[in-house]
């Protein structure tokens, strides 16, 4: 994304609406350590299967 990061993203949303729930995406691994451990991250590349367990993972409200 142009001029803003996923955290910075993420920060802004979660600042109108604090309980959004996010799946990050990321290729790199010192990125996915550097997010909280409540954070549901997906490290690239990842199968159809994996995706559809994050979503419900995040949908289901895991961490809440």
């Amino acid at each position: 994304m142009p001029r803003v990061e996923g955290r910075e993203l993420v920060a802004r949303a979660r600042a109108r609406d604090p309980g959004l729930r996010v799946v990050f995406m990321t290729g790199q691994p010192d990125e996915a350590s550097a997010l909280a451990r409540d954070e549901l991250v997906l490290h690239k590349p990842f199968t159809p299967e994996l995706l559809a367990r994050a979503l419900r993972t995040a949908l289901d409200g895991a961490g809440d």
